[in-house]
């Protein structure tokens, strides 16, 4: 999964994957656990 970067600041309810691999930087903040797993919930 390829997210831009900020701006603008994106949620896991603006975009459509679920369960994903988060590598650092999060800018977006959808590893919210820091489990490497994005937008579990």
């Amino acid at each position: 999964v390829c997210v831009p970067p900020p701006p603008p600041n994106l949620d896991c309810g603006d975009i459509p994957y679920r369960g994903f691999k988060v590598l650092p930087p999060d800018p977006h903040r959808f590893d919210r656990d820091r489990d490497g797993i994005g937008c579990e919930r």
